[in-house]
């Protein structure tokens, strides 16, 4: 971004959520270039493949549900990010290859 912001670069491909907290505190510097480009990506978390895990991957899956199906997940996006993105709930997508 220190290139970016020293005008040595014109633009910095990189994923929404790394970009989001610095657009938002320098939204006079920098901005997000739409549509986006290239196939979709998604962050996530790993978890062992075992019943000591299950529990806290369960955990998490459901609380991402939860949030996503009431709108707090879009309010904590606006609110930490300056905008909302789109997620996919309830399958995995399959990886672009």
């Amino acid at each position: 971004m220190r290139a970016l912001a020293s005008r040595r670069v014109d633009v910095v491909p990189q994923a929404l959520p790394n970009l989001a907290p610095i657009i938002k505190e320098r939204p006079d510097m920098f901005e997000i270039v739409q549509p986006a480009f290239g196939p979709a990506t998604y962050y996530g978390w790993v978890g062992r493949d075992d019943a000591d895990s299950a529990s806290l991957v369960q955990f998490f899956s459901d609380g991402i549900e939860k949030l996503h199906g009431n709108g707090k997940l879009l309010e904590l996006q606006q609110k930490w990010f300056g905008f909302t993105m789109d997620i996919p709930t309830g399958v995995v997508p399959e990886p672009a290859h």
